[in-house]
């Protein structure tokens, strides 16, 4: 284990090997980047299902952003029992608290591997997720981002399910297919946990994420959405600890965030998915109008429709 010198805010402390794309030409090397903060109760269990997960080579890359618990000594201690077993190396980096979009790109920077995975301390990957995603995009040069299921577990790591997207009432045929992905997830938005697998180049075609949300994740994906750029595994690739209910404030701040996001979209789309993300984006801006409620019926017609058409796609041959 050696220390490296701070680098764009961040200490770092590093065990093994610096990634490589790729080892003997065997397999590409896949960077997991792991978010902390204050997840001590969970973090072991997150990493040991990065060395369980069955890739090689693997990167792990873990930045505490300013934890008051213990998160950074359970990271460390791991490191030094486990971190020799990543062929693509392991670092464990600590900062003062910067929020969860600053987190990002700096773990982003310090990635060394030809893929990402963003995880969440909480959350945890299954075996096989990995080459699932990594198969899609192959076969999918066009595609910058895979992503998958999740299996949805409570708190204390009880299942909660065997899909998250069947929890929170996703239509997993409408994911399957180019035409329905995107109208699917712009009117039934669901992203459980750490899914998704990236392309190290789609943070120079799609940029960093922004830092002025807080709500990163619906606003990288619907960049990626945009840019027809992303394709749906249908297969759970990570285990999602479902969150407490958030704080009023809390949501009140992402609710905000989300509106401003979705707007701030619109002019990339056209069609349906327009349509569909300006009826999303005007509920949430204006909760009491009287336009709520046809709102909600036009959404809830575009997506019957939009569904309806991804089984007729799924009976139909060619390319999905």
């Amino acid at each position: 284990m050696k220390s490296i010198s701070r680098v764009d805010g961040p200490e770092w402390i590093a065990s093994g090997a610096a990634a490589a794309s790729t080892v003997g030409g065997a397999a590409p090397c896949v960077s997991v980047l792991v978010p902390s903060f204050n997840h001590g109760a969970y973090l072991e269990s997150c990493l040991d299902s990065v060395l369980a997960e069955g890739h090689s080579p693997l990167e792990l890359v873990v930045l505490d952003d300013g934890s008051s618990d213990d998160s950074v000594a359970i990271a460390t201690a791991w490191m030094q029992r486990h971190g020799a077993a990543l062929a693509g190396g392991c670092k464990i980096g600590r900062q003062q608290n910067r929020g969860i979009t600053t987190t990002l790109n700096r773990l982003v920077a310090a990635a060394s591997g030809e893929f990402v995975i963003v995880l969440a301390s909480d959350d945890a990957l299954l075996p096989g997720g990995i080459a699932s995603r990594l198969a899609l995009l192959a076969d999918r040069p066009d595609l910058l981002a895979a992503f998958g299921d999740a299996e949805p577990m409570h708190l204390d790591g009880r299942p909660a399910g065997r899909s998250a997207f069947d929890v929170a009432g996703s239509d997993r045929t409408a994911l399957r297919h180019r035409a329905t992905l995107g109208v699917e997830l712009i009117s039934h938005w669901v992203m459980p946990g750490s899914v998704m697998l990236l392309r190290r180049q789609t943070f120079s075609r799609i940029g960093p994420f922004d830092q002025r949300y807080g709500y990163e994740d619906r606003d990288y994906v619907l960049r990626l959405i945009a840019a027809r750029a992303v394709g749906f595994v249908d297969r759970p690739v990570t285990r999602y600890r479902m969150p407490p209910e958030k704080k009023q404030e809390r949501y009140v701040a992402l609710a905000r965030d989300r509106v401003r996001i979705e707007f701030s979209h619109v002019s990339r789309f056209k069609g349906l998915e327009r349509i569909a993300l300006l009826c999303v984006a005007w509920r949430r801006a204006r909760p009491h109008s009287i336009w709520v409620r046809p709102l909600k019926k036009l959404l809830s017609r575009i997506r019957r429709f939009n569904r309806g058409r991804a089984r007729r796609l799924d009976t139909s041959p060619g390319p999905r």
